[in-house]
């Protein structure tokens, strides 16, 4: 049954030892506007939080956050079309939509339901999924699936497996009455009935990969600061934990997996200030993270792999537009794809063509909407 997230009572742990962090500075210069398509807005109106995957043919499937709930959104027939998913709750909302479309190319959510509006300083937060399996294409049910009491999925479906990443409240030894902390858990299907592993304990905001093992890969923060990257050692967790920085003000970390099982990841540092900071990138090398920051544009970055085993990232800024990098002669390149847009979320994944695919919700600079830019 769903819970109720209470608030935190402030325990820290200490760092483990954890790997060498080596940070070196990228340059990241422009490149020519040129060999793209679009960006064009596709679907009107105000959303926020899109997350995207791309199917066999190529078609591009994403979910979004509305003003009034969860919507799906889609190129599959030729033309972009919008069907919704939820409505939010009387007293509360769906929030962090994580889609991942699977080897069948059907259409997998999972999403946060925050609910009990004015329940101070508690909140109720459950993780819910839907699936248009065994249904018309682009259809869902309107009675999501509860899953379990947290917060911000990472989903990913692979050889009919589901596998969840989220942050979970736990309480410690300590806790005295009404507290609690995060954890990262993992909830997967892969064995058959769905088993839960704590991944790490005083962590959140996971982003989950699944190795060519069937084995998860998870990155997040973790709760003394800085990124962590963990390991699974069986297709049902047993997790080991590498640390990728140790600067408390680096959050929101994208990871992704070249076709060797490589680690990359991209996060941002400051994302919330004015001053310092930006976005940075790293991969693991011979047991090092190298890599660094990459522009001074901060807010959200995201991250993708081609198939030649180099980064493809988005990048947008308060107000400083919507931004994409890709690897040349060993520096990230910058493309703008929209300086005007005040973009509200960003999503890039791999297109049919082996080329990058972008996706973003805007609110302010241009008409309201979500546009699609694709490199052809």
């Amino acid at each position: 049954m769903p819970r109720t997230v209470l608030r935190s009572a402030g325990v820290t742990v200490a760092a483990t030892a954890l790997a060498l962090v080596l940070i070196a500075v990228i340059n990241a210069t422009s490149f020519a506007a040129n060999g793209w398509s679009g960006p064009r807005r596709v679907i009107d109106g105000t959303y926020r939080e899109v997350s995207m995957d791309v199917d066999s043919n190529g078609k591009v499937h994403a979910a979004a956050r509305g003003d009034s709930g969860l919507w799906y959104l889609t190129n599959r027939t030729g033309d972009w079309t919008r069907m919704r998913v939820t409505f939010h709750p009387l007293d509360g909302e769906d929030v962090y939509p994580s889609l991942d479309v699977d080897d069948a190319d059907r259409v997998h959510i999972a999403f946060s339901r925050h609910t009990c509006g004015g329940c101070v300083p508690s909140i109720e937060t459950n993780i819910y999924y839907v699936s248009d399996v065994g249904r018309p294409a682009g259809t869902f049910d309107e009675d999501p699936i509860w899953l379990d009491d947290g917060d911000r999925p990472s989903l990913v479906v692979v050889n009919d497996a589901r596998y969840l990443a989220y942050q979970h409240i736990f309480v410690p030894p300590s806790c005295e009455g009404l507290c609690g902390e995060w954890e990262v858990l993992l909830r997967t299907d892969a064995s058959g009935p769905w088993t839960t592993a704590v991944v790490e304990k005083y962590a959140t905001r996971p982003s989950l990969a699944i190795a060519s093992n069937g084995r998860a890969r998870v990155a997040y923060e973790g709760r003394s600061g800085g990124i962590k990257y963990a390991i699974a050692g069986t297709s049902l967790g047993d997790f080991s934990v590498r640390r990728v920085t140790f600067d408390s003000r680096t959050v929101a970390p994208r990871l992704a997996l070249d076709e060797g099982d490589r680690p990359h990841i991209a996060w941002t540092r400051n994302s919330r200030t004015s001053n310092g900071g930006g976005s940075y990138y790293a991969k693991l090398s011979s047991g090092t993270w190298v890599g660094g920051q990459f522009t001074t544009i901060k807010w959200d970055v995201q991250l993708a792999m081609d198939g030649r085993n180099r980064p493809q990232l988005a990048v947008l800024g308060p107000a400083e537009g919507v931004h994409y990098y890709r690897l040349v002669d060993g520096s990230l390149k910058r493309q703008t794809l929209s300086a005007a847009a005040i973009a509200t979320s960003v999503a890039v994944r791999i297109g049919g063509n082996g080329k990058p695919v972008v996706l973003y919700t805007t609110d302010g600079g241009v008409p309201d909407g979500v546009y699609h830019a694709r490199k052809t």
